[in-house]
């Protein structure tokens, strides 16, 4: 693919980005609906007000202290500590932070664009597949407002793009290989930094994927060490690499891990989980526990969000290792499909959260047609390494929101670049199908008599 595509979706993502942030935040939330404004463009039942307020704080004291009065994360929000740079040297309002959330998405974009790339070949109209990522409604939540997912989202895709390049360029030289390589650290980085409590997860996956990486290089090793011997390097390299984050494991599972600290007894019935949790003898020790944490942590969400609108399973309670694997396709389902028809017009907590169930009725039809394009994908994209790399990382995060958060409303904020990165894929392999379809047509012998 000539890089002058990728400027393209770059910098169409970028100004994009920027005249739909200004515009929610300078017209739509001003003018049209200013009853769902809590000032200065952030929307009303979101935590961008909060944020906001942080920063605008920060960046008063450092124009009274100077720059020694800068932290990353104020009130431990490193949302308010980067936004209060731009608050101190543009303007202390939202809108001078655009640019870097206008930056940061249209790198997620052509980072997305680029796996597409390695999936589906030099395609033409590609670029097309990555449009539901980028003009999704749902997408102004995060990209025009102060949020975690701001810097989360790009993380994410970063993440999966970084990997997918690993595999899908083995062979390649130092140079693109470290690309990759950079773009999956930062994107664990930019994920850390936000949600220290998928530190874990990410991990985890790290280490399934390192050690498939190891197997794919071990063929040529065993042929040929000499010729071979920079593929070990490499993993060398690579493993360092791993080894390095293993600390960042120590934040828990998910969201409402610091339950433990809560267990002072067990009388408390919020600590239900905890304190008639049944081991399974035939896991390891370790594995029982990290599932009893996964228990504890969606119970916590539950009470967490109990007056929420858009509740869902708020009565299933994992008590052993069984109950949870035996709701596995429950939560595949909730995670990808969610929210389901019934609920399209239905009524949320807040009038703005009415309006998005409109529109993410509209959205989930276009996830809905996406999702079956990954069925003959499976076949089309059955040699390309990039293509199950990023239905793995994917698909086991949006199993794991399935499982631990009981709120619609949230899983469909959190699994954003997780479905959406399939969603894409989809996409494309409709588009595949389309240009399959068309030139067996174009080349066809013409009836008799045409």
């Amino acid at each position: 693919m000539k890089s002058s595509q990728y400027i393209r979706v770059w910098v169409f993502s970028f100004i994009y980005s920027i005249l739909t942030g200004l515009l929610i935040q300078l017209v739509v939330l001003r003018y049209i609906f200013p009853q769902w404004n809590a000032g200065d463009g952030m929307l009303i039942g979101l935590d961008s007000s909060y944020y906001n307020g942080i920063a605008l704080s920060l960046s008063e004291q450092m124009r009274l202290h100077g720059w020694a009065a800068w932290q990353l994360f104020p009130n431990k929000q490193v949302v308010s500590g980067i936004s209060a740079i731009f608050y101190y040297l543009i303007a202390p309002k939202p809108w001078s932070v655009l640019p870097l959330h206008a930056f940061l998405n249209a790198s997620a974009c052509t980072a997305l664009f680029y796996v597409l790339t390695m999936i589906a070949g030099e395609q033409k109209y590609l670029s097309l597949a990555i449009l539901p990522f980028l003009l999704f409604p749902s997408a102004l939540q995060w990209n025009a407002q102060l949020n975690n997912d701001v810097y989360s989202v790009p993380g994410v895709i970063f993440f999966i793009t970084g990997w997918a390049g690993l595999f899908a360029f083995q062979t390649a030289g130092w140079k693109k290989n470290g690309l990759h390589l950079g773009l999956m650290a930062a994107g664990f980085g930019l994920v850390y930094l936000t949600r220290p409590y998928l530190g874990l997860p990410f991990i985890v996956l790290n280490v399934v994927l390192f050690a498939a990486y190891a197997v794919t290089w071990l063929p040529g090793l065993l042929k040929s060490f000499r010729e071979n011997r920079a593929g070990l390097v490499w993993l060398l390299l690579l493993g360092l690499l791993m080894a390095g984050m293993l600390p960042l494991s120590q934040k828990g599972l998910l969201k409402g891990a610091g339950w433990e600290k809560r267990a002072a007894s067990c009388t408390s019935a919020s600590l239900e989980p905890q304190c008639h949790w049944q081991v399974s003898k035939w896991l390891p020790g370790g594995l029982d526990y990290q599932l009893k944490r996964l228990s504890m942590s969606r119970y916590m969400n539950t009470l967490e969000w109990q007056h929420g609108s858009s509740n869902l399973d708020t009565q299933v309670v994992f008590y052993n290792a069984a109950d949870l694997i035996e709701y596995l396709p429950r939560a595949l389902q909730i995670s990808i499909f969610a929210p389901f028809p019934d609920a399209w017009f239905g009524s949320g907590s807040l009038a703005s959260a009415t309006l998005m169930r409109r529109v993410a009725g509209v959205e989930m039809l276009v996830v809905y047609v996406s999702m079956a394009g990954l069925l003959p994908g499976f076949y089309y994209f059955r040699s390309k390494r990039a293509f199950f790399v990023a239905i793995l990382i994917c698909g086991a995060f949006l199993l794991l929101y399935g499982l631990v958060v009981p709120n619609i409303g949230t899983i469909y904020r959190f699994r954003f670049p997780f479905l959406m990165s399939l969603v894409t894929v989809g996409m494309a392999s409709w588009l595949h199908l389309f240009w399959m379809v068309r030139a067996r047509a174009g080349n066809a012998p013409a009836k008799p008599g045409s």
